[in-house]
């Protein structure tokens, strides 16, 4: 949307934020501002100081006409791309192929990002599978260079609630988890995902 209004700045900070899965502290931090400011902006409050709003928009990537750099709608579209296709290929039953898709995002994600400031980006959409959707928001944070703490391109997913080893939904032996909990990157470790880091790369 076009910014022509407080308001529709507001609106803009707001959706921003809450596609990327921040709270208003959160996004304060990352602009370098006070959470007061944040809340003042997303209720289109005149007064907001404009070189403090300007900060908000640039850690968000948001230009004033509402829409973001070109490395955010690159990926942005890439993602969602992909998601829709992994939710398909869940649908019908083809695990292993989803997972391929995911293992190709995140490959097509780290070279579009590659030497670039990782933007704040919209969540994808849900799969339909809480592993595969904790697998690509965790597996995107690593391929992007997101480390413990780092909100970009959104905050750390939550952990599941028991170990999932992301070659498929199979059996693996004793010794292949071993290995894969041992060369899974930590970004992925902290959701209980495991996946060895080389198998995270299409060749």
């Amino acid at each position: 949307m076009d910014i022509k209004s407080s308001e529709d700045l507001g609106g803009a900070v707001r959706e921003a934020r809450l596609a990327s899965g921040l709270t208003q502290q959160q996004l304060a931090t990352a602009a370098r501002v006070s959470r007061k400011l944040i809340v003042e902006l997303e209720a289109g409050h005149q007064r907001a100081e404009l070189g403090k709003a300007l900060m908000v928009l640039s850690a968000l990537g948001i230009g004033l006409t509402g829409h973001g750099t070109e490395l955010q709608r690159t990926l942005q579209a890439l993602i969602g791309d992909k998601a829709r296709s992994i939710s398909r290929e869940l649908a019908h039953g083809d695990h292993d192929f989803a997972l391929r898709l995911a293992v190709d995002l995140f490959t097509e994600a780290r070279d579009a990002g590659d030497g670039h400031e990782t933007p704040f980006l919209r969540r994808p959409e849900p799969t339909g599978n809480p592993k595969v959707d904790t697998l690509i928001l965790a597996g995107l944070r690593w391929a992007l260079g997101s480390k413990d703490g780092d909100l970009r391109p959104w905050p750390a997913p939550k952990a599941l609630r028991s170990p999932w080893f992301a070659y498929g939904f199979r059996g693996l032996s004793e010794a292949w988890k071993d290995l894969s909990t041992r060369e899974t990157p930590p970004e992925l470790a902290s959701a209980n995902v495991y996946i060895r880091e080389r198998s995270l790369i299409s060749t």
